[in-house]
């Protein structure tokens, strides 16, 4: 017996749908405005609420397919006879906001219309950012061998301002402030490490970032006489690897010719005066970076929990709520919709909204949370 795959006819014609519908308006802007209706039946009374939370979340899927979809589908066929037909469909679009225009319960169905904001790519406007649980580990410095001796001192209060200013922001937690660097190979066993057997671990947890700068100072001369240049890389790093970045580059000169170019015997005036002009906006970009982090959805991995549930290692301190919705978000697979039924401070317990998912299947799956509340 042999199977084959072809592509199903039936879905160019919803991919034409699709198209029609959506793509005219999302060409004229990043971002189009949409109103779509989610629906959901009432299993019982003590259902009443979750069957509200789908019917919200069923709405949110269907703007966040006006944003445009992927669709895909097999046939597999034996002996001329369909004995599959698998249709993937999965939502290309974020929801950047959205509203409830509004919402009704008849007849064990409820029905949530939202007028929703959607788009490709990163959210520019991020109305909802959440937590950063962040841990602090020791700068990277380099002073060139010429650069005059109070300039590592420079270095060293740069990051140590760097870090109180990491901790004042309103989107950060810090959890840990360390005099060790971060370490490689973050998933890796500490059982070796002599630095985790004497200092305790340092390893990023699931949901934790780690807070590294690396800071570069060495002397210049320009038309304008002597000075000093300054070279920022401040980076948020992810127990899963990932890295996202910042850089910051200026020169600051002698502003008096008078002082004869000697930058080593520079008074203290002089000296606070250029560290004005070196670091002037560098605050301004970490928070730009910071901003920008926040305002990534917050993902995890699903892993298999006790009596048949999911759960992942992220809670109520990295910003989700009871309202939250989660969307699988791995690539090749139909979008499921998941909701939180237990919620801690590092941990979540979700289950599908579908009930009649296998929750074995989900489990290894990447999920996205978005914000749904009422």
């Amino acid at each position: 017996m042999s199977f084959q795959r072809v592509f199903n006819p039936r879905l160019i014609v919803l991919l034409a749908i699709i198209a029609a519908a959506f793509i005219g308006k999302g060409n004229a802007a990043t971002s189009a405005w949409v109103e779509v209706t989610g629906h959901a039946a009432i299993a019982g009374e003590a259902d009443r609420d979750s069957a509200r939370r789908r019917a919200l979340a069923d709405a949110l899927f269907n703007a966040a397919l006006a944003g445009g979809a992927d669709v895909r589908g097999h046939t597999a066929i034996s002996s001329a006879v369909v004995t599959s037909d698998l249709t993937i469909v999965r939502a290309m679009g974020r929801v950047l906001e959205h509203t409830i225009v509004a919402q009704t319960e008849t007849g064990g169905l409820w029905a949530v219309s939202i007028r929703a904001r959607v788009g490709l790519g990163r959210d520019p406007f991020c109305t909802s950012p959440h937590r950063l649980v962040v841990s602090a580990f020791a700068p990277r410095i380099e002073v060139a061998p010429r650069a005059p001796a109070w300039t590592a001192a420079l270095a060293q209060s740069i990051a140590t301002e760097l870090t109180e200013h990491l901790a004042r922001h309103p989107a950060t937690e810090i959890v840990r402030i360390t005099d060790q660097q971060i370490p490689k190979g973050q998933l890796g066993s500490e059982a070796m490490d002599y630095s985790a057997l004497t200092k305790g671990s340092i390893r990023l947890q699931p949901g934790e970032l780690g807070f590294t700068v690396h800071l570069r100072l060495a002397p210049i001369r320009d038309a304008r006489g002597p000075g000093v240049a300054l070279d920022a890389d401040m980076q948020l790093h992810s127990a899963n690897g990932e890295v996202s970045r910042q850089t910051f580059q200026r020169e600051a000169t002698l502003s008096k010719p008078a002082i004869l170019g000697r930058l080593a015997e520079l008074t203290q005036r002089d000296r606070i005066t250029m560290t004005k002009a070196l670091t002037k906006g560098l605050k301004d970009s970490f928070t730009r970076l910071l901003d920008a982090k926040a305002c990534d959805p917050i993902t995890a991995r699903l892993a298999a929990a006790e009596k048949g549930s999911l759960s992942v290692p992220i809670g109520r301190r990295h910003g989700l709520s009871r309202a939250t919705i989660a969307f699988t978000a791995d690539r090749d697979s139909t979008t499921t919709l998941l909701e939180i039924v237990e919620l801690s401070a590092d941990r979540a317990i979700l289950r599908p909204l579908d009930p009649g998912l296998s929750t074995a299947a989900l489990a290894g799956r990447p999920v996205r949370f978005v914000e749904a509340a009422w």
